[in-house]
């Protein structure tokens, strides 16, 4: 009886010309099922808004056929800045081994040292969307800390400022009401309200920011 394996496929973008690199690149990605997209340069890549870009899974990028790294630094710096989350593999024959760990990690997620292998292209595929992950997660997690931090703090200002004019609209309740009205019970049970409220808002006040908070947490 034949059994079934699913086989993980992925859209392989490649940014570099058509030499020795791309050809033992496609040969590798296409022995996998997966399918190689090629763009001229990172500029262009990089340039594409969301509609026109092709969806891709990983990026290789051939860092001899380009110009050497320090010609393309500058675009490997802007394309981590606008596409974060796409894990991007090097190749150069400058390269002393192959890295699949975090060594470059400000530029790229694995580096492959040219020639190509089928082992090395299939690892750097899946290794490199791990450490993709931890780069984003610490690039990306402190900033929504402080955003975090930033929205609790306006909240704050929020209902602290809405007691504050409760408070004050109970006090010039009980003003008018001594004016209209003559009398110092009316004015004085304006006042007595106003404080319920404002006492009554501030006890609440710690519940409410607590269920708001485990409302916008994700779940697992």
């Amino acid at each position: 009886m034949n059994k079934l394996v699913n086989i993980r496929t992925y859209a392989v973008g490649f940014v570099g010309p058509c030499g020795v690199t791309f050809v033992d690149l496609t040969d590798a990605v296409s022995a996998s099922g997966s399918t190689l997209v090629r763009f001229t340069s990172l500029m262009d890549l990089i340039a594409m808004n969301g509609v026109a870009r092709p969806q891709i899974d990983r990026l290789f990028v051939d860092v001899d056929g380009l110009g050497g790294i320090e010609a393309i630094i500058d675009d490997l710096l802007d394309l981590r800045r606008f596409l974060p989350r796409l894990p991007v593999v090097l190749i150069s024959s400058e390269f002393s081994r192959d890295e699949f760990d975090l060594t470059r990690v400000s530029v790229c997620d694995c580096s492959l040292k040219a020639p190509l292998s089928q082992a090395s292209v299939d690892y750097a595929i899946v290794q490199s969307r791990v450490n993709n992950m931890v780069w984003v997660k610490k690039k990306c997690e402190p900033f929504a800390q402080e955003k975090s931090k930033s929205d609790t703090g306006v909240i704050d200002l929020y209902w602290f400022s809405y007691i504050g004019v409760a408070t004050v609209a109970g006090m010039i309740a009980g003003l008018l009401s001594l004016l209209e009205t003559r009398s110092w019970l009316y004015a004085t049970g304006m006042y007595i309200l106003a404080g319920q409220v404002s006492l009554g808002a501030l006890i609440l006040f710690p519940l409410i920011k607590e269920k708001m908070g485990l409302r916008a947490r994700p779940d697992g």
